[in-house]
């Protein structure tokens, strides 16, 4: 008869307690790094959202600037001046923008078409794009504006607001 040791060596088990908390400790260490990960992408999505949001508020403060311009057009009779490419020199927290010239300014309106519609040339459509670039934040919005001017006429606002 033979005697055999069915016992594992000490050694053999202190090899598989360590393998068990290698690979508790590499699934912890995946946990964190997927967490971290996760929270950046968070705060970079945020930051971007809010730097959007600042870019188009001045875009639509830059849309009722040129719908008070063009009252002022239309009340002197002048807005028939206006020529497709026409950019506007604009007066932004004190600084004035010449657009003309290619300075960069953080609120850009560029005039694409003035053309009288309808039968009498009381009436003309202005389109523009309305542009207002942050350099802080590095984001830009652009509005397409079109309006509809009736020379010596009192404004008005007709909404039809379409969202896509």
């Amino acid at each position: 008869m033979t005697i055999e040791n069915k016992q594992i060596s000490s050694a053999q088990q202190g090899f598989v307690t360590v393998l068990i908390v290698l690979l508790v400790g590499l699934a912890v260490a995946a946990s964190a790094l997927g967490t971290a990960y996760y929270i950046n992408m968070s705060q970079k999505s945020l930051v971007s959202s809010h730097a959007l949001t600042n870019a188009q508020s001045g875009a639509w403060t830059g849309v009722e600037i040129l719908r008070q311009y063009l009252e002022i057009l239309a009340k002197d009779g002048s807005i028939s001046s206006l020529n497709e490419e026409s950019f506007l020199s604009l007066n932004v927290q004190g600084k004035t923008c010449n657009l003309q010239k290619e300075e960069v300014c953080p609120l850009q309106v560029k005039i694409i078409s003035s053309k009288e519609v309808g039968t009498d040339s009381r009436q003309f459509r202005v389109t523009a794009n309305i542009q207002n670039i942050s350099k802080k934040s590095e984001a830009s919005s652009t509005i397409q504006a079109v309006y509809y001017v009736v020379l010596g006429s009192t404004a008005t606002s007709n909404q039809n607001d379409k969202t896509i």
